[in-house]
């Protein structure tokens, strides 16, 4: 059977981790060709910089719905223009697979798959708990040919939403430490033997859980550990984040010891100049990409035991596991050394998450759903 073309498509522009891993996977594998379908801005410039086929869209992209009242008249502006436009690319590439990259981006392929008659995949790596979530999983699971979870804890979710556990597949993200660069480059901070260096990284939002840890420093005021927070904030909401984040570190007087480092231009540089890297999302995370970038490099990492986190730790063989949403057990334990991953640890979890498992993955269901039906 001939390598089958798929018609991939991202909502977002940003470089987010889903976003990262897509570009990744889509670069380094050799099973299908895809088409990834994007708006403009940083996701389309690095996949064309990729060698990758790229239609840029001008009806893709985020709506920044907390600040834009008219929100919804934008989004159907923006679907119905999409719609076209995707059936337009059908047309002109001929997939065989649409595929969606996340939960907004089904959205704009519902109608295009319903017309065309091609299966649609349905990638999640989000969880959806709340009123409208739960409802749109319903209509994109009736319609999807195949649901691919990053996590079982992604699964499992889908499960309760009402998705039929037939459909879903879990194939997990991959990860090499070449994708983080090579050795050496920017160090934003110097190790040190007195202080221990904890740090966190993503963009600033609530869901993150980074005012959570500022409030466990509280409880280590005047202690000999620091934090270093990375990360941007895109759109006022983020940006209110970040403001609500300094200060809450100021009423705490946390200044000496809390600190919002802003992007980092080298991540292995960021997580090689750690004592320990923290995840503590204040809600479960299906499968973080910073924390597979952490064990890669053999960094000791922390994070809370919810969503896809014990998956990635190994139950705690890869890391330690904390309780969610305790800051006082957080502190504590944030004063407890933790040594770096032996090597062959570091491999074994290397090969969990390799490209070779997440490409016979997608090998096994894209072969599955073109297979003649009997």
């Amino acid at each position: 059977m001939a390598a089958p073309k798929v018609l991939i498509l991202s909502h977002t522009s940003h470089l987010g981790g889903a976003e990262r891993v897509l570009l990744r996977f889509l670069a380094e594998q050799n099973s299908f060709f895809p088409v990834l379908v994007v708006p403009e801005g940083p996701l389309a410039e690095q996949a064309l910089g990729a060698g990758l086929v790229v239609e840029r869209s001008p009806h893709l992209g985020r709506l920044f719905r907390e600040s834009n009242p008219n929100w919804p008249l934008d989004l159907a502006r923006q679907l119905k223009g999409a719609h076209k436009e995707v059936l337009r690319l059908i047309d002109k590439h001929q997939p065989q697979i649409l595929q969606a990259n996340g939960f907004s981006s089904m959205l704009y392929l519902l109608g295009p798959a319903t017309l065309s008659g091609l299966p649609l995949v349905w990638q999640m790596h989000d969880i959806k708990m709340d009123r409208w979530g739960r409802w749109l999983s319903k209509v994109f699971a009736q319609r999807a040919a195949q649901v691919v979870a990053v996590s079982r804890g992604v699964a499992t979710a889908l499960v309760g939403l009402g998705v039929p556990a037939h459909k879903i597949k879990v194939i997990y993200n991959h990860i090499r430490p070449e994708h983080l660069g090579q050795p050496g480059g920017e160090v934003r901070f110097p190790r040190s033997s007195e202080v221990r260096l904890v740090g966190l990284m993503g963009t600033l939002e609530p869901r993150k859980g980074m005012a959570e840890v500022v409030e466990a420093f509280a409880h280590l005021q005047g202690q000999p550990v620091q934090l270093w927070i990375a990360g941007t904030a895109e759109g006022p909401a983020q940006e209110a984040y970040r403001s609500k984040l300094l200060s809450r570190i100021e009423a705490l007087e946390l200044q000496t010891q809390v600190h919002l480092i802003g992007p980092v231009q080298h991540t292995a540089g960021f997580y090689r100049s750690l004592d320990l890297f923290l995840h503590y999302p204040k809600f479960p995370d299906p499968l973080p990409t910073v924390l597979l970038e952490a064990i890669a490099l053999g960094v000791p990492v922390m994070a809370s035991d919810s969503g896809g986190n014990p998956e990635i730790l190994g139950q705690g063989r890869f890391g330690r596991l904390v309780p969610p949403n305790q800051p006082s057990v957080l502190a504590k334990a944030l004063l407890e050394p933790q040594p770096p991953l032996a090597e062959p640890q570091r491999q074994a979890f290397l090969q969990t998450f390799s490209l070779a498992a997440k490409e016979q993955g997608f090998q096994e269901l894209y072969v599955g759903l073109l297979a003649p039906k009997t």
